[in-house]
């Protein structure tokens, strides 16, 4: 018996609110070699007040060359919430090393002293490129935030392109994009005679897969909300029903939820194998993931 772990993600096409309604089990079913197989819910919604998962989110923050690091206690600040929902996180040191994923406890010790040493840039970019390979190996949700100094315009050195496909979007803090908004203070003063008052705000624009945010804090509140639209199914198949080429399609009942159309969905299988690692079970991607044939059903 084959346990498979699927990961679905709705996000580019529920990003607005078009989809109302949460997809359970019943909605989901894998088919292989021609025959169907229900799946189950394998992981809780982390946007809920909830921190059990069955398998938890890694999210790693890479610090980005050249930036001010922030202080322990403004990464504490930032980091806070995903700790609370039970996320592993891990930090990038300005020497090159990374802070194991922790949820709490060791990861206030593990920051840089401000003493480290910074690599020479070439060598932090390899290291940062190590982070990432090694943030795609876990199984579950996984998450790369790259900080760059809240600079406008800075593209993290590119290495939202390390991060393979099923890591998206990739969050970029480089301070958003600007868009005038009418003040709300005044907005009934103005209401009958036509007139409005506007203001420039820094706000948060997802594109091309990569989100752009206004700062650490706003970008680790975006990631929990966009974690509604993810979703962990797993499904057990017999050994004699796995087809020889690995052939998979997810079939989604998307009456409910209309715009989750072909296209706008992706998702990937995969088994897992299980270590324990600095006394912390750790479940890795077993076999390289395989692309999943989705068909949405809205009738």
């Amino acid at each position: 018996m084959h346990t498979y772990y699927i990961e679905l993600n709705t996000l580019p096409a529920c990003l607005l609110g078009s989809c109302p309604n949460r997809l359970t089990d019943r909605d989901v079913k894998l088919v292989a070699n021609g025959h169907d197989f229900p799946v189950s819910v394998s992981q809780t919604d982390l946007a809920s007040n909830g921190s059990g998962t069955d398998i938890p989110t890694h999210l790693l923050v890479v610090i980005s060359p050249g930036s001010k690091y922030p202080s322990n206690g403004a990464l504490g600040r930032a980091l806070a919430k995903a700790l609370a929902h039970g996320w592993l996180v891990s930090v990038t040191r300005i020497d090159g090393s990374y802070t194991p994923y922790s949820s709490g406890g060791p990861f206030e010790s593990n920051r840089p002293s401000p003493t480290s040493t910074p690599l020479e840039l070439d060598a932090s970019r390899r290291a940062i490129h190590d982070a990432i390979v090694d943030l795609a190996q876990f199984a579950g949700e996984r998450r790369l935030l790259i900080d760059g100094g809240d600079k406008a315009g800075s593209r993290g050195f590119q290495w939202e392109s390390d991060a393979p496909s099923s890591i998206r979007p990739v969050y970029l803090v480089d301070g958003g994009v600007v868009k005038q908004v009418a003040k709300e203070e005044i907005e009934s003063t103005y209401r009958n005679s036509g007139m409005w008052d506007f203001q420039n705000v820094r706000q948060r624009n997802l594109s091309d897969q990569l989100s752009h945010e206004v700062s650490l804090k706003k970008a680790v509140k975006d990631m929990l909300l966009d974690s509604r639209y993810d979703y962990q199914f797993q499904c057990a198949i017999p050994e004699s029903e796995v087809s020889s080429d690995g052939t998979f399609s997810l079939e989604i009942d998307a009456r409910t939820n209309p715009k989750l159309l072909p296209g706008t969905v992706t998702a990937e299988i995969y088994e897992v194998s299980v270590q324990e690692v600095n006394g912390r079970t750790v479940l890795s991607r077993l076999n390289l993931p395989q692309r999943v044939r989705i068909v949405v059903n809205l009738r």
